[in-house]
C-alpha cells in the first residue's frame, strides 16, 4: 500500500473520477490516468482504475437497469470480447505509445468536426455494424485500455436519447473491464497490495459515482452531448499529450 500520506489524494482522485463517470457513463479511465499516475506506479494504478470504473459502472447500470437490453447489446459484447487478445498480441508489433497518439488526434477531429458542422446525421445500422464496432473497441482496450470511447461515440451518432446511450455503452464498458480484470489477475500482472487499498477506495468510487448520478439528472438531453463531446475531446487531448 502507498505510503498514508498518498491515501487522501488517492481519495479525492477516486471520487473526481468517479463522478465524471456518473455523470458521462465513461471516461473514468481518462481522468484516472491523469490523477492517479503521478501518484502511484502503473501496476497499482491500472488496476485501482479497473475496480473504480467497473464500481461506477454498476452503480450507474442499476440506476438505468429498466432501459437495458442485453441482446441489443450481445453482438457489440461478442465483437469486443474477440478483440481483446487482438489487441493484447498486437502489443508486440505496434508501439502503443504512437497508437494512442492516432486515436487522440482521431478523437480531437472528430469533436472538433462535430463543434464546427454541428451534429451529423443520424446514422441507421444492423448489428453486425454494432459487431465490428464492439470488435474495434476490444481491440483499443486489449492495446491501449480505451474500449469504451468507441461504443460512446457510435451510439451518440445513432441519435439515441441518453438513457438509451448509456444502457448500451455502459453495459459494454463494464463487461469489457472485468473481463480485463481477471486476465491481468491471471497474469499475475498488478501489484499486490491492491485489494486492501481498493477496498480502501470503494466508499470514494461509490460516493463520487452518485454524486455524477444525481448530476446527471439535473441536466437535459443537450448538455448532456455537451458533456459527452466535451469528456471525448478531454480525452483525445490526454491521449496526444
Amino acid at each position: 500500500m502507498p505510503e498514508q500520506a498518498l491515501l487522501p489524494l488517492l481519495i479525492g482522485a477516486a471520487a473526481l473520477a468517479s463522478f465524471a463517470s456518473g455523470l458521462a457513463g465513461f471516461a473514468f479511465a481518462v481522468v484516472g490516468n491523469a490523477l492517479f499516475l503521478p501518484l502511484v506506479a502503473p501496476e497499482l494504478a491500472l488496476p485501482l482504475i479497473l475496480v473504480g470504473s467497473v464500481v461506477t459502472q454498476a452503480l450507474s447500470i442499476a440506476a438505468l437497469r429498466r432501459d437495458v437490453r442485453w441482446r441489443r447489446i450481445a453482438p457489440m459484447l461478442a465483437g469486443g470480447l474477440l478483440g481483446i487478445p487482438v489487441g493484447i498480441a498486437l502489443l508486440q508489433a505496434i508501439s502503443a505509445d504512437l497508437f494512442e497518439h492516432i486515436v487522440g488526434a482521431f478523437l480531437i477531429v472528430y469533436c472538433v468536426l462535430r463543434w464546427v458542422r454541428g451534429p451529423a446525421r443520424q446514422v441507421v445500422a444492423g448489428r453486425g455494424a454494432d459487431a465490428g464496432i464492439g470488435m474495434a473497441s476490444g481491440v483499443l482496450g486489449g492495446l491501449a485500455g480505451l474500449s469504451g470511447v468507441l461504443p460512446t461515440i457510435w451510439c451518440r451518432m445513432r441519435g439515441w436519447p441518453r438513457n438509451e446511450q448509456r444502457a448500451v455503452y455502459q453495459p459494454f464498458i463494464l463487461v469489457m473491464q472485468v473481463a480485463t480484470l481477471i486476465y491481468g489477475g491471471a497474469q499475475s500482472a498488478f501489484a499486490p497490495g491492491i485489494v486492501p487499498l481498493a477496498a480502501c477506495m470503494t466508499p470514494a468510487f461509490l460516493l463520487g459515482g452518485w454524486l455524477g448520478l444525481r448530476a446527471y439528472h439535473r441536466i437535459n438531453e443537450r448538455q448532456f452531448g455537451y458533456v459527452l463531446d466535451t469528456l471525448i475531446f478531454v480525452s483525445g487531448v490526454a491521449l496526444v499529450l
